[in-house]
């Protein structure tokens, strides 16, 4: 469980996100969140590409010579949502899986071997801090999510859904 101070701080970090993202010129977007992102974690630049990832994975992000790459698997039910815990595990600054793209295609593994990509990983860290890092990915993208709609244009909350497509 997260602390109360804990929860002010992500809920600070989605509203620096939502109106750095609604002060753009071009008004709220899904680039504009995604280059206010990349602003306030000091990258070059975010890219999102559907993919397909193992059983039970809706989404992974990871940074690689100051870019994020942000997988998604194709159907994704809960697109916006989905899209917004992993810019929540960016701006939060999470350690992840730093430097290492694994592009593993899974459809023709035999069965048993979803998890196999884990063994060729490194152990970035314990599972207390995986879990702290999703319980703040998941408390930051409600709280952007609720923000959004206020801090720009009424679309911006379906550019964010059909950004994508």
């Amino acid at each position: 469980m997260m602390s109360l101070k804990k929860r002010r701080k992500i809920r600070r970090v989605a509203c620096e996100l939502a109106h750095t993202a609604a002060s753009d010129e071009n008004g709220l977007s899904l680039k504009s969140v995604l280059a206010a992102t990349a602003k306030i974690r000091g990258l070059k630049g975010i890219s999102i590409k559907v993919a397909s990832l193992e059983t039970g994975r809706l989404a992974c992000a990871r940074v690689a010579d100051d870019i994020a790459r942000i997988s998604v698997t194709p159907g994704c039910a809960t697109l916006q949502h989905t899209l917004a815990h992993e810019l929540g595990h960016l701006v939060l600054g999470h350690k992840g899986i730093p430097g290492v793209e694994v592009d593993l295609d899974l459809s023709s593994c035999p069965p048993g071997l979803e998890a196999l990509h884990r063994k060729m990983l490194p152990a970035c860290f314990s599972r207390q801090e995986q879990m702290q890092s999703e319980w703040e990915a998941e408390f930051f993208a409600s709280e952007f999510l609720t923000i959004l709609p206020g801090a720009g244009r009424p679309r911006a909350v379906s550019e964010l859904i059909y950004g994508l497509a």
